[in-house]
């Protein structure tokens, strides 16, 4: 199996240029995984690392679509395979750096099962003439691994487990069995909690200091946002304060509180993620972090 280094966490904790400083010592290149950071233009709002700041070192699926263009989990994998294979074949290392975890398990081992419309409308149907209950017995006789594991009252997961079953002829708990693809050592990057909102508020600070503002009209002017890159925290916020209907100063709080939530669904996902190791940065500098996670890629690897 390929070997891939991934650097995952919350905002604020310098994923970026500690992917840099571990890229320069183990001979690696940087995949990003953040899923809006690939939008061409959305720079400050991002926290989008400069070409200045790279030291020379290549990133990967940065700038790669314009904003007013959809893109998704499905989208990243196909582009992420092929600089992944693109990378090893040099004889370098990949090095996956960013916090969306979808976009991580997407590449690394989660394959989505297909949808379709045909076979859902045809259990909406069901659904609206016999009811739930009706939908999760026929859910225990065909999945009863995956019954077991969720509430009669979920919806949205007994249609989803149905449709499944009904497309591939195979339960749901079957095909989402996470097996890792690659040969993989995931860190996950943490810090004291008060210590990173502090780092957080400064950073939304910098970010209005820096043109986050003119940021917004520009990508509104020249191309609109997609349903997608629209979902990136604050463009949404900055245009209803554009429109009129907030303040800067409530504006700059909405974005403080979501980029703080935000931060906390991060730590969420790496505390649930199988095989990572968690380092805690509240007392390290960036120099002996990357030193840390140097020496386990060395042990593991024998490199």
């Amino acid at each position: 199996m390929k070997k891939v280094v991934v650097i995952f966490g919350p905002t604020g904790v310098r994923k970026s240029e500690i992917g840099i400083l571990l890229s320069k010592k183990i001979n690696g290149e940087i995949i990003s995984f953040d899923a809006y950071q690939i939008y061409k233009y959305m720079n400050i709002g991002t926290n989008k690392i400069k070409k200045e700041d790279m030291n020379d070192i290549e990133h990967h699926l940065i700038d790669i679509v314009m904003p007013n263009e959809e893109f998704s989990a499905g989208l990243f994998k196909e582009f992420a395979e092929k600089k992944l294979d693109e990378i090893s074949d040099k004889g370098k290392i990949p090095v996956l750096v960013g916090g969306t975890g979808l976009y991580m398990r997407t590449l690394l081992y989660y394959e989505p099962p297909k949808k379709d419309e045909k076979i859902r409308e045809m259990l909406n149907k069901m659904l609206n003439e016999f009811g739930i209950e009706k939908l999760f017995e026929e859910l225990k006789k065909v999945d009863p691994v995956y019954s077991n594991k969720i509430n009669i009252n979920d919806k949205k997961r007994i249609l989803r487990a149905l449709e499944v079953y009904h497309i591939y002829k195979k339960p749901f708990s079957e095909l989402i069995k996470e097996e890792e693809k690659y040969d993989s050592i995931k860190f996950g990057i943490i810090m004291e909690r008060n210590l990173l909102y502090n780092k957080l508020e400064e950073r939304v600070e910098k970010m209005f200091k820096n043109g986050f503002i003119d940021e917004v009209k520009f990508i509104k002017e020249n191309f609109g946002f997609s349903k997608t890159s629209i979902k990136a925290i604050g463009y949404d916020i900055i245009l209803e304060y554009l429109n009129g209907s907030l303040s800067l100063d409530d504006c700059k709080k909405l974005i403080l509180k979501r980029t703080k939530e935000y931060a906390r669904r991060q730590i969420i996902w790496l505390r649930k993620e199988k095989n990572i190791i968690v380092i805690d940065r509240t007392n390290k500098d960036d120099d002996e972090l990357v030193n840390e996670m140097e020496r386990f890629i060395k042990e593991k690897w024998k490199i």
